[in-house]
């Protein structure tokens, strides 16, 4: 039975050579990843700024910091899509990360967990 993924992780050569708006879109996918981690941190940082210190600290102070670092993650992974992207275009084998997204994803469905959890604790 053939692997329906198997083109997700292995890049097919391209059969032409990318254009200017193919490196364009690649930053601007570096700058959604951006945008997204800049949220993440803000969040965070209104956790522990708002609801953790209304609350005494604990789990809510660590649940903000855990946003703050899971923020830097984000453009860490971010910065890892767009050079691989990047090289991937100029070497004519582009493909899509899905593991990367996949990992953010999950961090992130975590952090809302968290974040729920933690709201209903204090409710």
């Amino acid at each position: 039975m053939a692997d329906p993924l198997r083109h997700l992780r292995e890049p097919e050569p391209m059969d032409v050579e990318p254009a200017p708006t193919d490196h364009l879109a690649n930053q601007r996918t570096l700058l959604a990843w951006v945008r997204t981690a800049v949220q993440v941190m803000a969040l965070g940082l209104v956790v522990i700024q708002f609801i953790a210190k209304g609350n005494g600290g604990g789990w809510g102070h660590a649940i903000g910091v855990g946003l703050v670092l899971l923020g830097g993650a984000v453009a860490l992974f971010g910065g890892y899509d767009y050079v691989r992207s990047a090289h991937d275009l100029r070497n004519g084998r582009y493909h899509s990360s899905l593991r990367s997204s996949l990992v953010v994803i999950a961090c992130i469905a975590l952090a809302s967990l968290l974040l729920a959890g933690y709201a209903l604790a204090v409710r």
